[in-house]
This record gives C-alpha cells, sequence and structure tokens, in this order.
C-alpha cells in the first residue's frame, strides 16, 4: 500500500505496537466493564455485554487478532463473563442461514487484507443520469410505438456476458476476459 494512503495512527506507530496496544486496550475495556456496578436502569450483563463489544471493535480496529480469532474470542468470553449462560447460547445466532450468506458473499479469506499488485482490473464507469422509473415510461412508450427502446438487444447480452463472466470467475477462482 503506498505511503500516502496509510493513516497518521499508522505512519505514527509501529506495526506491532498498535496490535499491542489494541490487545491492552481490548483488556482495559473488559476490567472496566467487570468493575464497574449494575445501576437501577443497566444491569451487569448489559456492562459485561458493552465492555465486550468495545474489547471486540477495538481489536478489530487496530487489527490485534485475525478477525476469525476476534469472533471466537469474543464467543467464548460470553459465557465466561456471565453474559449467557454457556457457549452453546453464545453461539446460537451463528447457525442462522444470514450468517453462512455473508460469509459465502464477502469470503473474508480473500476480500480482507491488501491485494496483490496487478490483481484488481479497473474500468471507469460512465455517468448516467436519469431516474430508474425512465427506463419503465421508456419500456411502455416503446410498446405503444411512440419511441424507441432505450436498452438495445446487444447491451442486455453485453450484460448478461458480464454476469455469466462473475459466475465462472467465481466458480473457477480466475479472472476471466471476455469480449
Amino acid at each position: 500500500m503506498p505511503e500516502e494512503k496509510l493513516s497518521e495512527f499508522n505512519k505514527s506507530v509501529d506495526f506491532n505496537e498498535k496490535k499491542i496496544l489494541g490487545i491492552i486496550l481490548a483488556i482495559i475495556a473488559i476490567v472496566v466493564s467487570l468493575i464497574l456496578p449494575e445501576t437501577d436502569q443497566i444491569t451487569v450483563v448489559v456492562i459485561k455485554t458493552v465492555g465486550l463489544l468495545i474489547a471486540f471493535l477495538v481489536m478489530l480496529i487496530t487489527e490485534a487478532l485475525p478477525i476469525v480469532v476476534i469472533s471466537l474470542f469474543s464467543c467464548a468470553l460470553k459465557p465466561l463473563l456471565g453474559i449467557v449462560p454457556g457457549l452453546g447460547r453464545a453461539l446460537v445466532g451463528f447457525s442462522e442461514p444470514i450468517v453462512f450468506f455473508v460469509l459465502a458473499s464477502y469470503d473474508p479469506t480473500r476480500s480482507f487484507g491488501i491485494p496483490a499488485p496487478g490483481l484488481l482490473i479497473t474500468e471507469e464507469l460512465p455517468t448516467v443520469n436519469c431516474k430508474q422509473a425512465d427506463f419503465f415510461v421508456n419500456y411502455f412508450k416503446a410498446l405503444r410505438g411512440e419511441e424507441p427502446f432505450l436498452v438495445k438487444i446487444p447491451e442486455t447480452r453485453r450484460v448478461l456476458a458480464v454476469m455469466e463472466a462473475c459466475h465462472k470467475s467465481a466458480e473457477t477462482m480466475k479472472s476471466i476476459d471476455f469480449e
């Protein structure tokens, strides 16, 4: 990653120091949540949950540990801190289909981190000034013979070719050239 794109925090703090700082701040957040007393409006469980959430976010932001380790660490701490009765209850939300959908959609093992040089291919996108309803207005006018279709069949075929290339790329895990 070019030096000018690094944040001021990354420039001033060594990568290893940033990790250590993240772990220390996470521990402090959890310890503080264990010390804070219960109030009439906030229970101990809420305080511990917020402390764990802050620890989780601090470790994510500082990249103290890999994301998978941070997530498992947070799940393991829930029963240990008394937030939930057992590990099974801490993991109950992970069995939902949406979790697997999100994991498959974002593919964390490939999408997090700096891509190798030349791996990403970028193209300029044209600027289009129109409203979504314009397509449907044109479609009905074209059906009545009042004006030509704005979206032509060759354009539709190209979009379908792009979609097919995306699917093939996902299946083969390789870049697909077309046209």
